[in-house]
């Protein structure tokens, strides 16, 4: 018995095929507008939930919540037109809706190496946030 399920793993593994490889871009740079930010306070609470056991007994279980705060900025890149947010009470003090920043990312990309041209971009990573008045935010 363990050595069919030894030779059903390894067919399993080997005929998977290739498995994608990540890899970040060099750094790129655009424009963007803000054009919303948002806050939303830090929420907490508790509650109680009734239900029935699959005994047929009656449940009785508190719970608790916390929510922290969030500070966020959502961006309009002008190449593309695509929307994007990022969080941080720094980003948000700094931030003005309509104002023009300049952003400094890398693409993360998948590829396979054995398929030519087969690279992907599946993510954005924003490096740093250029404001007009030449300050920066490292992200």
């Amino acid at each position: 018995m363990k050595k069919v399920l030894l030779i059903l793993c390894l067919a399993l593994l080997v005929g998977c095929g290739p498995f994608p490889k990540k890899k970040l871009s060099e750094v790129k740079t655009e424009t963007a507008e803000i054009i919303s930010m948002n806050y939303v306070p830090s929420r907490s609470g508790s509650d109680v939930n009734v239900g029935i056991t699959f005994e047929g007994d009656l449940a009785i279980t508190p719970t608790s919540y916390h929510f922290p705060e969030v500070w966020a900025v959502t961006f309009r890149c002008s190449e593309h037109g695509q929307t994007f947010a990022l969080e941080g009470k720094e980003i948000f003090n700094k931030a003005k809706v309509g104002q023009i920043v300049t952003l400094n990312y890398v693409d993360e990309i998948q590829y396979y190496e054995e398929i030519p041209d087969s690279e992907e971009v599946v993510d954005h990573h924003t490096v740093k946030i250029i404001f007009a008045d030449e300050s920066r935010i490292e992200r």
